[in-house]
């Protein structure tokens, strides 16, 4: 599968920290403060808990976004 090309990064802030997640895919999958623990799960580094769904993102993800991006949003048509 060929990578797909990335546009812009919606830029998040959390304790000083950049988290940059493509586009607009705010999920726990695309956040690097996710990996996966001595058992393989997927844990939010963060949280401290377990993540059941990397496509989604907890309710009180403390990662702040101000609608600042890197990159340029292409025109829809």
């Amino acid at each position: 599968m060929a990578d797909r090309h990335i546009d812009y990064y919606t830029i998040g802030h959390l304790y000083g920290q950049e988290i940059c997640f493509p586009e607009d895919n705010i999920c726990c999958r695309h956040c690097h403060r996710a990996y996966k623990d001595s058992l393989g799960r997927m844990k939010c580094g963060v949280l401290d808990r377990l993540i059941f769904d990397g496509n989604a993102r907890w309710d009180d993800c403390p990662i702040e976004f101000n609608g600042e991006i890197r990159g340029m949003r292409k025109e829809k048509s």
